[in-house]
């Protein structure tokens, strides 16, 4: 919710390990 905003907005860097994770 706000934190998936917050943390595309703070460093989609490791956004994009997480997503990979969380996907």
């Amino acid at each position: 919710m706000i934190k998936n905003s917050f943390k595309e907005s703070f460093s989609p860097e490791w956004i994009k390990k997480n997503n990979k994770s969380e996907s």
